[in-house]
């Protein structure tokens, strides 16, 4: 499921338009994934797409897929200017925060996927005034 899930991932995201206007481009891919991650489409899979919680049942080869669509998120926030490993974490920690809260919350629903273009967006305007 770890591996299925991250494949849902990439496919949706892949589909998204290319990075005309980063910024714009990066709030797309946020919402794009979380709505896979939302469990609108498969919630166990979605549940377990974004973490191996220790236990080691992520084989080697669904781990690779996972890294597969965090370089597509690091290409895009590249691409909108953000590059410093701590603005990347911070990223992640943003979504998955909203992930978890949508997944726990609203399965199905949309409530914190509307929120995701105004998070990333107070995100990027953050990490664009800390030098």
């Amino acid at each position: 499921m770890f591996a299925d899930g991250n494949r849902q991932l990439i496919h949706v995201v892949s589909k998204l338009p290319s990075a005309t206007i980063p910024r714009a481009a990066l709030i797309e891919f946020v919402r794009g994934a979380h709505l896979v991650r939302s469990g609108r489409h498969r919630p166990p899979s979605a549940a377990v797409s974004t973490h191996d919680p220790g236990f080691g049942w992520a084989s080697t080869e669904s781990y690779a897929v996972a890294e597969e669509f965090y370089d597509i998120g690091q290409q895009r926030l590249a691409a909108a200017g953000v590059e410093d490993p701590g603005d990347v974490d911070l990223f992640t920690a943003v979504v998955s925060g909203l992930t978890h809260q949508q997944v726990a919350n609203d399965p199905g629903g949309d409530r914190w996927v509307r929120l995701s273009g105004q998070a990333v967006a107070m995100y990027l305007a953050e990490v664009a005034r800390t030098p």
